[in-house]
């Protein structure tokens, strides 16, 4: 085994700066001319279908052939993008395992070359492995894109609720696993031995078999080894902040707060460098047990290590620090440090529903008291035309009643208990009506009431409209739905009134519809260019639904006006900016 680390590392070490010098370049290339491409095809299919957004009402547009072809075009434009990452990092692996230097120019040309080869109609089946398979794959040689691909957490709910669902989920990725590790030598066939994709299938799985539990052995020791010494990387790079600081400030007060700026500064360049570590650690691995299983053995080491030699490297070494630096700063680095997040809302989805029932009075008096800025509720209409608050239309799962909301009266809705599915702590609770909703709120919160588009309602954005008229709630409500008709008629019966229009997916070049004050999008798809576009435009952007760290962090990263989230308090610590591995290290420190 220790032959085994010596070989990762020096496959790793070699031409390490070559490497970063590929890696920047290929990411700027990407944000600056690769996404903005794909999502000028996109926006060009919404162009040529007649709309002026592309969004969750509409989206069967993509659906036709012509489409189709247009979608797939980004898509295989996003593929060799990726599988251009993939290549460079086998290609720089063997001249590693070669001990040869590669030149910058030797690492582009041989990416370049090994992705056009893509488009041999023989190689056309690596586009499956690429997209969409490789971002389910815990083991194999993958790209640093895929780590940024998350499920929308509504879906990740739905699949959690149900036990059924989520055990068929977890199977179905186990088995995709198990047979992307019986290929898992395909590409590094396809690229080492110049074959094509249908010449290399029979060769992996002949490698694999008979040494898939070594194999797989590797991988998890591998994994352990890399997560340990990326451990002992962030352990070094604090002790250093740690030493400078008192070196240069002393016992000086503002230590703490030089501490804390420098590590959020610093850490953002450690973060893209240990993402560069794992993508290539993974790939010296691959590299390793191929050419291992294959009967080769390393080459031995021929270059000299001249004073010339030394002083290149260091001065490259200086070189990619700065520019690291300076692209950690940046967006497409994901820093960002100093944006401004005071003004951002905390809106409490469904009044709030964590640990209380939705769409109730107490999830309503909760976030009043948890400190939410607005209150969102989902408004539908009875079959005797009263409001009611409620997101599904059916009552089955929160009441227990397989019934329609525009089935039954709001007298037999009064009897239904909406509370014991979360606790029977809350066998009480009933499901208030829209003016009760109002009537707590008024004055304590704003309402953001989202009406419910079903095909049973009769005027219900006049009965809603002339609620919030009631108790003169005008500027302390807007209303928001997933469908622009709505909004437009809403509008229309109250021009002061904000809307809101909430959407899965958001596509556009032009966000300014003048019946939409503000857009709420699903945080999958959320972007800090669709922030800037919106804001620039003068409507205001939210996101739906945060309810993790990670995706609240992502969120603010995208610089939005609010985030709608079941967990208020953890979004109010979120909006705090603090960081709390970097909270206990200062304590522990000073």
């Amino acid at each position: 085994m220790k032959d085994f680390v010596g070989k990762i590392f020096n496959i790793s070490w070699k031409n390490w700066t070559t490497l970063l010098w590929f890696e920047l370049p290929y990411k700027i290339l990407g944000f600056a001319f690769v996404y903005p491409a794909i999502l000028q095809i996109f926006r060009l299919i919404v162009r040529i279908s007649g709309f002026s957004l592309l969004s969750h009402e509409n989206i069967s547009i993509l659906f036709t052939p012509e489409n189709i072809i247009i979608a797939l075009c980004a898509l295989i434009l996003f593929a060799s993008y990726v599988y251009m990452e993939i290549a460079a990092f086998l290609i720089y692996c063997k001249y590693g395992w070669q001990n040869k230097r590669i030149s910058i120019l030797q690492i582009w040309k041989g990416a370049l070359v090994e992705t056009l080869r893509l488009f041999h109609y023989k190689n056309l089946p690596l586009f499956l492995l690429i997209f969409p398979f490789f971002p389910f794959a815990f083991f194999t040689v993958s790209s640093s894109i895929f780590s940024s691909f998350t499920a929308p957490e509504f879906i990740v709910d739905y699949i959690s609720s149900n036990t059924a669902l989520s055990a068929l989920i977890c199977a179905a990725v186990v088995l995709l696993n198990y047979l992307l590790f019986w290929s898992i030598f395909i590409i590094p066939t396809v690229i080492f031995q110049k074959k094509r994709f249908t010449e290399s299938i029979t060769p992996s799985i002949e490698l694999v078999k008979g040494k898939k539990h070594r194999i797989l052995c590797i991988f998890l020791f591998s994994f352990f080894l890399f997560s340990a010494a990326a451990i002992i990387l962030w352990i070094m790079f604090a002790a250093i902040l740690y030493i400078s600081i008192r070196i240069f400030y002393g016992g000086a007060e503002d230590a703490v707060s030089a501490f804390q700026f420098l590590y959020l500064r610093w850490n953002a360049v450690l973060i893209i460098f240990l993402n560069l570590f794992f993508q290539l650690s993974s790939s010296a691995v691959i590299t390793v047990i191929y050419f291992g299983c294959n009967g080769h053995t390393v080459s031995p080491d021929t270059d000299k290590k001249t004073n010339l030699f030394v002083l290149k490297r260091i001065s490259a070494i200086v070189s990619a620090v700065a520019f690291l630096t300076i692209f950690s700063e940046t967006e497409i680095g994901g820093a960002l440090l100093n944006y401004n997040n005071e003004n951002v809302q905390i809106i409490a989805h469904r009044a709030g529903a964590f640990n209380v029932p939705e769409n109730s009075l107490t999830a309503l008096q909760k976030a009043i008291i948890d400190g939410a800025d607005t209150a969102e509720i989902d408004i539908q209409q009875t079959k005797d035309s009263v409001l009611i608050a409620m997101h599904d239309s059916n009552f089955k799962r929160t009441a227990g009643l397989n019934k329609n909301v525009w089935e039954i009266d709001y007298d037999t809705i009064m009897r239904l208990d909406s509370g014991s599915y979360v606790s029977p702590a809350f066998a009480c609770e009933k499901i208030p009506t829209l003016e009760k909703m109002l009537q707590t709120a008024r004055g304590n919160i704003q309402l953001m009431i989202e009406l419910k588009y079903t095909g049973h309602e009769e005027n219900l954005e006049k009965e809603a409209v002339e609620l919030i008229k009631k108790y003169h709630m005008e500027n302390q409500c807007s209303i928001a739905s997933m469908s622009l008709d709505i909004l437009k008629s809403t509008k229309e019966l109250l021009p002061e009134i904000k809307t809101v229009y909430i959407t899965t997916v958001l596509l556009t070049d032009n966000f300014d519809v003048e019946y939409v004050d503000a857009y709420s999008v699903e945080t999958t798809f959320l972007s800090p260019l669709l922030s800037a576009e919106a804001r620039l435009s003068n409507k205001e952007i939210y996101a739906w639904t945060a309810n993790s760290k990670n995706t609240i962090n992502k969120v603010l990263s995208c610089h939005v006006d609010g985030i709608v989230t079941d967990n208020t308090m953890l979004a109010k610590e979120c909006l705090k900016n603090e960081n709390k591995l970097l909270v206990l290290l200062t304590d522990f420190l000073f």
